[in-house]
């Protein structure tokens, strides 16, 4: 049989805490704490960016319990349907994906997903759509995958299947 290959950097314990404290010394802490000092100076596009930023390090270091509280709080701080509220949940669904919480990542997936449809964005709708049918595949439902993938492909505007050319002859 067959062994699985070695567990990523962020699922394996022996790693976890030095690569977190790694990640932690390159200046995210830094990072963080400018976020905060913008928010309070009522600079949110810039606060959103470096949010953007440290969440990017925290989930690559897989310090996924700080990425998801750095993301709650930017959540109590967006208009209730943004689109850029969506993006945030989105990036829950991917924490919870990660984490095999296939459950909630579905519903953030989901609740990311009516929100993004709702303010008219069609790549978000497409994201969404693409990672339920990643969760589907991953429960052994294909035909739900196929379909997810296929509105995933409407939403972007792209065919899911190359249309049939007629024959020439």
């Amino acid at each position: 049989p067959e062994r699985p290959g070695p567990a990523p950097p962020y699922q394996d314990p022996a790693n976890l805490d030095q690569m977190i404290t790694e990640c932690q010394s390159a200046g995210l802490r830094d990072l963080i704490e400018a976020r905060y000092r913008l928010l309070e100076a009522g600079e949110t596009t810039q606060a959103w960016r470096l949010t953007e930023m440290a969440c990017s390090q925290l989930h690559a270091c897989g310090d996924f319990g700080q990425e998801a509280t750095l993301i709650s709080d930017t959540l109590v701080r967006l208009p209730e349907h943004s689109a850029e509220r969506a993006g945030w949940i989105f990036e829950l669904g991917k924490i919870a994906q990660v984490r095999t919480d296939y459950t909630v990542a579905e519903g953030c997936f989901r609740q990311a997903l009516d929100i993004f449809a709702a303010a008219g964005d069609r790549a978000g709708v497409s994201r969404c759509h693409y990672s339920l049918g990643i969760l589907a595949q991953a429960r052994g439902d294909y035909a739900e995958a196929e379909l997810c993938y296929h509105h995933s492909a409407d939403a972007a505007g792209h065919p899911a299947v190359p249309p049939a050319t007629p024959a020439t002859g």
